[in-house]
This record gives C-alpha cells, structure tokens and sequence, in this order.
C-alpha cells in the first residue's frame, strides 16, 4: 500500500533529525505551527516569524510546488514547500531549518544579533542555540532541499528551479518574480569553493555556452569548502559575488564581448549587490549575473555573419554536448542536415573538419580540469569522452606540444612563480 504524504513526512523529519540534526517543521495555511522536530522550538518559531520568513511562505500557498530558500540578516537559511494533504483540499507548508551556510564564530553571533535588534537579555541562550545549529554547505543543502520536495511530490527536481526570497527596497520579503525560474542556481560561495569549477565557468562564459548550468551542475560535485572569517556572514556573501563578477567580466572580454558592455554589466550587478541584505537575495543575484554574461556573449557572437546559422547552431549542439557520445549522424538530424552536406559546410565555413572542431572543444575543457583540478589523467580522459589514457595524451600532444601531465606540471609551476613575484 502506497504511503500517504504525512507518513512520507514523518520517515523524512525522522531522518533527518537522526542523520544530521535538521529539523522539519509542519504549518497549516494560517501559519498554526503543526508540529516540528526542532530542540528549539519556541526561540527560532520566533526568529521564523519576526524575521517575515513565516509571511513570506505562506504568500507562496497559491505558487507552483517548488522550494523555496528564505533566510535573514542574521544568516539563518530556511526552505520551505507546501505539501497536498491527503483526503484534503488543504495544503501544508513544510519547513526545514534553520541552518547555517558556514561555521559561524562568536564574534559573528553576536554582531548578527545586534544587527537584527535582539533583546540583550536574549542574546546569551540565542548565541548558544546559533552554535548547535547544523551547517550545509551548498552542495550538501542543494541534496536536503531534493529529498525534501521528492518526500512530498514523489518527484526529482534539479536546483535550477529552487526559487529565492528576495526583498524589497523596504527590507520587506517580496517573490522571485523573474519568468524563467529554470536557469542556474548554485550557491555563490561555491564559485570560490573551487578553482575548477571557476575554471569551467570561465570557458562557459567565453563561449557564451547557453548548456552551462548542465556542465557546471556536473562539476558541483567537486566543490570544496570555502574557508573564510571575515565576522559578517552576508558581507562576506557580498565580497564573494563581487569576486566572482570580476571572474564573469574577464571571461566575457575574453569571448570576445566588448570591453564596454562587459563593464556595464558589471557596474549594473555591483550595485545591485550592494544593495542586497540577505544570502537569499545574493544567490539569485550571482545566478542572474552568471546568466547575463553567458547570454551577452553568445548573442555577440552569433551576429558574426562570416557562419551561417545553421553552422553556428552545429557549434552550439557541439559546445552544449562535449561530455557526452557524439556522432555525425546525430549532430546532423539536430541541424537538418544529411552527414555528408554538413561535413563539407562545416568544413567550408570553419576551415576545419567536425571531428577535429569536437576534440579542440574538449581540449579546451580538459587544459581547465588539468591545472584547476587535482582529477586524474584517466578521469579526464574518460569525461571528455577520450576514452583511454594513450588516445587522450596523444590527441593533446598532437595540439599542444606536450602530454597533460607536462601541461598541468608546467602551467602550476607558472602560477607559482607568478605567485611568489607577487609576495
């Protein structure tokens, strides 16, 4: 017998619980608390609610099912969903939470609760509870947040869809309005957790690669921790999207974009973050400034009119496919070609054959894993669809001169010495 939703809830909210001391909250569409799994229940129901999180959620009652991540000026995250009860009209939303980012210091305690005003008398049993309080790195939350949509729909969801509190210029929580809530959202932090994933986001950007959150979703899976403590968990938020927009801008005068619209954009996003006050307004923020950025490129390259369009489409089939199994035949169903027109135009129009335009594609990808990543010769081989280890050093030595090991070897002891120069 299939297991009703409050059961499927209860099992989760166990789980959790045992596994990593999350706690699973259960309120009715008037915000009556049904119960919860939290140790700390009275304190952070009053954080929830004084803080317009609670508000905010039930604003989304009508919205689709989908999480949504809420979080404050103190840095307390929180994802929300409403769930159908069963046999029932009416619908309940479900909490998990509070958590934090990162590790939080005394220090940032005790600043995050005079920024939001906490009693003094307060302020001793807050600092304690904050301390106990789990911490998920973005990867990790990106993981509770699906097993807690796929406990109530029965359903996967990829974080591209998460939607993110935002708030007015009131300091009031207001929706993520924008129309296509299926672009790239991956925590801002994750851009610093790991030099690879910058690597491949650069690349992404240069070519104004439009299947970027694909490739950079793969390469979440390699994140690593950010290990900062500057005392101010959302400056420090804001210091790491500021990096990270600098990162975008290079990138883009790279592919190409010129210098002037790239630095407006910049300019544009700066402000925008300066302006925000919670993690939950910088994550759409970098996500917003991630999709400008690839977008502009791609829409300046494709007015290059020395290709024709549907050669640029076959570029772009190639660029958004590079890790998976490519053949002719596919490439050229998806452009509306025959095999053999297409090879002849794309070699007419490139001045060099598919074959050799795919593996220059993945050269470049793999030259980024090799001096941002510490994967293995074979690994790389294997994600850029080389194959074996032989084929894949010999294609690049063919290219570049030397094998990947002596490319990675020389290109870190450059970035060393470049280093020390400047010490």
């Amino acid at each position: 017998m299939e297991n009703t939703i409050e059961e499927r809830l209860a099992t989760l909210a166990n789980y959790l619980y045992i596994g990593g001391e999350i706690s699973l909250w259960g309120f009715g569409e008037d915000g009556e608390l049904y119960y919860s799994t939290c140790p700390y229940e009275k304190d952070m129901l009053l954080f929830f609610k004084d803080r317009g999180c609670l508000a905010y959620a039930l604003g989304r009652k009508e919205a689709d099912t989908v999480p949504f991540i809420m979080s404050d000026k103190m840095g307390l995250l929180w994802v929300g969903e409403f769930a159908d009860l069963s046999g029932s009209k009416m619908r309940m939303l479900v909490v998990l939470g509070p958590f934090f980012d990162r590790a939080m210091s005394v220090e940032e305690i005790d600043k995050g609760l005079r920024k939001v005003d906490a009693p003094l008398p307060t302020r001793g049993r807050f600092r304690d509870i904050f301390q106990k309080l789990p911490v998920l790195p973005a990867g990790i939350m990106n993981q509770y947040i699906r097993m807690l949509h796929y406990g109530i729909t029965d359903e996967t969801i990829e974080p591209g869809k998460f939607v993110f509190q935002s708030l007015d210029p009131a300091g009031n929580p207001q929706e993520d309005s924008e129309e296509n809530r299926e672009r790239l959202e991956h925590h801002f932090t994750e851009y610093e957790r790991a030099l690879g994933r910058e690597g491949i986001i650069a690349q992404c950007i240069r070519e104004g690669n439009l299947n970027y959150r694909e490739i950079v979703d793969e390469e979440n899976k390699w994140a690593l921790p950010l290990d900062l403590d500057l005392g101010d968990p959302v400056r420090e938020a804001k210091d790491t999207v500021l990096l990270f927009s600098d990162l975008c801008c290079r990138s883009a005068i790279e592919g190409k974009l010129p210098v002037k619209t790239a630095k407006e954009i910049q300019r544009k996003y700066i402000r925008r973050i300066e302006r925000c006050s919670t993690i939950s307004e910088l994550m759409k923020t970098n996500r917003d400034l991630l999709e400008e950025y690839v977008t502009s490129v791609y829409e300046f390259i494709s007015r290059d009119n020395t290709v024709s369009v549907p050669i640029r489409t076959c570029c772009d089939y190639i660029r958004s496919h590079f890790m998976e199994e490519l053949d002719l035949k596919t490439i050229a169903k998806n452009i509306g070609y025959t095999e053999y027109y297409l090879s002849r135009k794309f070699q007419k129009e490139m001045g060099m054959k598919i074959w050799d335009y795919i593996k220059s594609v993945r050269l470049e990808y793999a030259k980024v894993w090799l001096v941002t990543t510490e994967k293995s010769i074979q690994e790389i081989s294997e994600k850029m669809q080389f194959g074996t280890r032989n084929y894949f050093s010999r294609v690049f030595r063919d290219k570049e001169g030397m094998t990947p090991q002596e490319y990675r070897e020389r290109a870190r002891s450059i970035g060393r010495t470049e280093g020390a120069g400047k010490d």
